[in-house]
């Protein structure tokens, strides 16, 4: 049952799972060679280099054009640098840290709407008994 609608629909839904496959392999293979650092930039542009290594090796593979694997080199790149802006104004909350408090959100900055009481933590509510 290859009809002219089901081909587009399931060569796009190889091709991603193509992709998918070869980003999450080289994520799981070359994530551990790296050394451990402290940072979510570094993480972030270490997870983008895994993943553009396996996406050019798939696209080397498939014999695509240079520029259109620099273009999806690129194209991995460019959405953690964005967010690297929001990330240090603290607009993005680092849930990941350790013993430092999360930013913020915006809603709490002056004039955001919210009281002037800031939200406690969870286990700051427990241990007042507020949760049971």
């Amino acid at each position: 049952m290859n009809t002219s609608r089901t081909a587009p629909t399931w060569r796009f839904l190889r091709h991603f799972l193509e992709m998918l496959a070869a980003m999450v392999l080289c994520m799981v293979v070359l994530g551990p060679l790296w050394p451990t650092m402290d940072g979510v930039e570094l993480h972030a542009l270490v997870m983008a280099t895994n993943m553009t290594i396996g996406m050019t090796a798939l696209m080397a593979v498939r014999r695509h054009a240079w520029p259109g694997i620099v273009e999806m080199g690129a194209a991995m790149y460019a959405p953690f640098i964005i967010l690297f802006v929001p990330y240090w104004t603290g607009l993005i909350a680092d849930r990941f840290r350790r013993g430092r408090p999360a930013p913020r959100p915006v809603t709490d900055f002056p004039g955001g709407g919210s009281s002037s009481v800031p939200p406690q933590p969870l286990h700051a509510r427990q241990e007042a008994g507020a949760c049971s």
